[in-house]
């Protein structure tokens, strides 16, 4: 999805603010995410990059139902990782999170 974040999380717990973010993807829906060193990622994706999900809003993780582990190796790139975007149908929860600042 083109303006879209996509997130990786240092461990499976997907359902808080992500370690890293992205730059917007760009108009094929493509994204880099620059990461610190090598390791197992869990990755998601959505329109905004801060806060829980509100209900309707595109989200997405890679793996279903449970978040698909990504091996990383120091200084390299993973590629054709694909990320499906559907509307959110949790329940929002304010102060769940917050912006860092």
């Amino acid at each position: 999805m083109p303006g879209s974040f996509a997130l990786a999380y240092d461990n499976p717990d997907t359902k808080r603010l992500p370690d890293y973010a992205s730059t917007l993807s760009d108009s094929s829906g493509k994204f880099v995410i620059y990461l610190p060193q090598g390791g197992t990622y869990y990755l998601g994706a959505r329109i905004h990059a801060w806060d829980m999900p509100r209900p309707g809003e595109l989200y997405g993780k890679y793996g279903d139902p449970e978040p698909t582990p990504v091996a990383v190796a120091d200084g390299s790139f993973v590629e054709g990782i694909r990320i499906v975007l559907s509307p959110f149908t949790g329940t929002y929860k304010e102060g769940k999170s917050r912006r860092p600042y």
